[in-house]
């Protein structure tokens, strides 16, 4: 932390250095759409998929939504940042004083463990799939990488004596 000498009644201060943080939580939300059925065919013994057009899943079947999942595995425990703030104190008297100022926390690391687990959507928000790559029958659904970087501003408040 920088500060400069009191000047009236002000001191100006700036300050910059690295953070590290643990986690000690993670939940999630998570909302899950049924956008096709899977039915066994009697005759054949083999499931199938019942959709209702060329592209697939276009049959809604509702959605499931689930608040607070713990995902503490899948995020990583530990999180390291560049900090950068700057701010005032207006002295009030003898050492007290009020002080004002913000800082930036930009995280370094991508807090997820795995960065295959999202299913990307097609323009029509579906989930996009390749039925050729699957040998099962089933379908491999194209994913995406997760990423989440945490950045935040705070502004800080408070009386120093």
């Amino acid at each position: 932390k920088l500060r400069t000498d009191e000047i009236g009644y002000l001191t100006y201060w700036g300050q910059f250095g690295v953070g590290l943080g643990f986690a000690t939580k993670a939940t999630g939300d998570d909302i899950i759409k049924f956008r096709s059925q899977l039915v066994e065919d009697p005759t054949t013994l083999v499931s199938t998929w019942l959709d209702d057009g060329a592209d697939g899943f276009t049959i809604d079947k509702g959605e499931i939504e689930e608040e607070g999942l713990d995902i503490s595995d899948e995020v990583l425990p530990v999180r390291a940042s560049l900090i950068v703030g700057a701010g005032v104190d207006y002295s009030l008297s003898g050492n007290t004083s009020l002080m004002f100022g913000i800082t930036y926390n930009n995280g370094f690391t991508n807090v997820f463990k795995s960065k295959e687990r999202g299913i990307k959507p097609n323009d029509d928000g579906n989930p996009s799939f390749d039925l050729d790559g699957a040998a099962d029958g089933g379908r491999n659904y194209d994913t995406f990488d997760l990423k989440s970087i945490t950045n935040s501003f705070a502004i800080t408040a408070g009386i120093l004596f």
